[in-house]
């Protein structure tokens, strides 16, 4: 999942027909990212840092939608797929929180990424960590 949302494997090359989305290659400090154009930070009343998660939010999307075109094509990935996806969100948006200059900038970003990701890696284990 990793390689994927990294851009070190490309996307299936019927990826956009089966989802109906081409995924694009970001840099950011922390490396490439492969997003999903169409993705955003889906969180209630959008509270919280939303802008600024966004581009984790959009290759977290990616790699959700990369669970859904495996389990179409009938070769669903692994539970270890979607904590990789989980995983690299959680990075992600840590990254962003500890690149802030400034000491409060850190805390606030640091506690909305905490909550984000606590958040989606408790609906991917009521979700038995399979595709959405």
């Amino acid at each position: 999942m990793t390689e994927y949302l990294t851009g070190a494997r490309p996307p299936p090359a019927d990826f956009e027909q089966v989802i109906g989305y081409k995924p694009y290659a970001i840099q950011t400090p922390h490396g490439q990212r492969m997003q999903d154009p169409l993705g955003y930070a889906s969180v209630p009343f959008q509270i919280g840092p939303v802008k600024e998660f966004d581009p984790a939010a959009k290759t977290h999307d990616y790699g959700y939608d990369l669970l859904r075109y495996f389990e179409k094509k009938g070769t669903p990935l692994g539970p270890d797929a979607r904590k990789a996806a989980d995983a690299l969100f959680r990075k992600d948006m840590f990254d962003y929180a500890n690149d802030q200059k400034g000491f409060l900038d850190r805390v606030k970003y640091r506690s909305w990424a905490q909550i984000y990701a606590t958040a989606v890696e408790l609906y991917s284990k009521a979700q038995g960590n399979g595709p959405p």
